[in-house]
């Protein structure tokens, strides 16, 4: 297979990936990769629809990229009460399939007897936290679910590093946040976040 080739072959995957993707800023870029070096391609081998209609992707996939840089977001949080209990309930039964390759050993059932904090950004619901408050140092996390086009860490960013203190905890006498982790991804999320497996568990903890 000469150079050409691998090279069209490489920028069709490429393109193919995008498609895939669920975070519309990934999509763009990756989009707007493929596109281009797809252009390269219809260059090398002097094809100038392929040419002029993968340009004409990649300055589309610019002009909505752009502005998804650009937009601060505006990020908020509501707790628990009667009517997100309610709300969480649908919630759950939307994404359940989804949780539940997360959160396998979740119970709706568990919703009454724990708290609750909706993550907000411009609005839109994009993450549900579900959290205990335990009679020792720790703030127990039973559930951290973001919906799929807003997982970029950002949500839960602004939820450990500044709702969390504005919940009904007294967070001056707790240390950290612990969390079970049953599936290698959930566990690859948390130490992005920061966490720490404790020892040889499947817990892991966060100074808060």
């Amino acid at each position: 297979m000469d150079f050409i080739t691998v090279f069209g072959t490489i920028a069709s995957v490429i393109v193919a990936i995008s498609l895939t993707m669920k975070n519309i800023k990934m999509l763009r870029f990756l989009n707007f990769t493929g596109a281009t070096l797809f252009a390269g391609y219809g260059y090398l081998i002097g094809s100038l629809p392929v040419l002029v209609v993968n340009i004409f992707i990649a300055i589309i996939d610019i002009y909505y990229y752009i502005p998804l840089i650009l937009n601060r977001e505006k990020f908020d949080f509501i707790t628990n009460n009667n009517e997100t209990k309610y709300y969480s309930r649908l919630f759950i039964k939307h994404y359940k399939k989804d949780i539940l390759s997360f959160f396998p050993d979740f119970k709706e059932e568990s919703l009454q007897e724990l708290s609750s904090a909706y993550i907000l950004r411009d609005m839109i619901p994009v993450l549900l936290m579900l959290y205990r408050d335990t009679d020792g140092e720790n703030i127990e996390i039973l559930m951290d679910y973001a919906t799929p086009q807003f997982r970029d860490y950002k949500s839960s960013s602004y939820f450990f590093d500044y709702a969390v203190h504005h919940l009904d905890i007294d967070t001056s006498k707790k240390k950290y946040f612990k969390v079970h982790s049953a599936v290698a991804v959930h566990d690859k999320y948390l130490k992005k976040m920061g966490f720490e497996r404790i020892e040889d568990s499947n817990y892991f903890r966060k100074a808060i």
